[in-house]
């Protein structure tokens, strides 16, 4: 594995199409040079609007990578497990995890069953989506259609990927994108 990029937290203001001032007694008013809000500023307790934080993580490029390497700074897949898993318990309600491809191949340990430990290890971290990179095609699309059969939580995507020899035809082998809802929110995965 390259990398296992973390992405950022994601602070995301609910306030359809317009941003309102903040006034609360933990500093995050917004007021005048007098100290006061003006009356155009002001908002009525029903709409002021919600901060919700939505963290994503994501993982590219593991190659099949089960056991911990320190010596190429891979952590395997229990120990990325376990760190998901607590970092989960941070934000229950904003937690969005996708695997953005690259997932299966290139080590003995998963090669040796074709990616299915790793593809149910897929629930267990509760993976959103399984984005299909150009390594998952390796073994031909028989092994991604086997190895579908063992996760019920996470989807296949691929908004890319065509049928052949029909390549005006996207396939059938995967959903093009997922969407999900956390805190309230709706989030496209694509």
């Amino acid at each position: 594995m390259k990398k296992i990029g973390l992405l950022l937290s994601v602070l995301l203001l609910l306030s359809s199409c317009d941003i309102y001032p903040f006034h609360s007694s933990d500093g995050l008013s917004s007021s005048n040079s007098s100290g006061s809000i003006s009356s155009d500023e002001q908002i009525s307790t029903s709409e002021e609007k919600e901060i919700k934080i939505i963290d994503f993580y994501a993982v590219n490029d593991l190659h099949g990578r089960i056991l911990e390497d320190k010596s190429d700074n891979v952590p395997g897949i229990s120990k990325l497990t376990t760190y998901l898993q607590e970092e989960k318990k941070k934000n229950e309600d904003g937690y969005v995890f996708i695997n953005s491809g690259d997932y299966w191949q290139d080590t003995y340990d998963s090669g040796t069953n074709k990616g299915e430990l790793l593809t149910k290890c897929l629930d267990v971290m509760e993976c959103e989506a399984l984005v299909l990179g150009n390594h998952e095609f390796d073994w031909g699309t028989e092994v991604i259609t086997h190895n579908k059969q063992f996760v019920n939580y996470t989807s296949f995507l691929g908004g890319n990927i065509y049928e052949y020899p029909n390549t005006d035809k996207l396939s059938s082998l995967i959903d093009q994108y997922k969407v999900i809802e956390r805190d309230g929110l709706k989030i496209g995965i694509i």
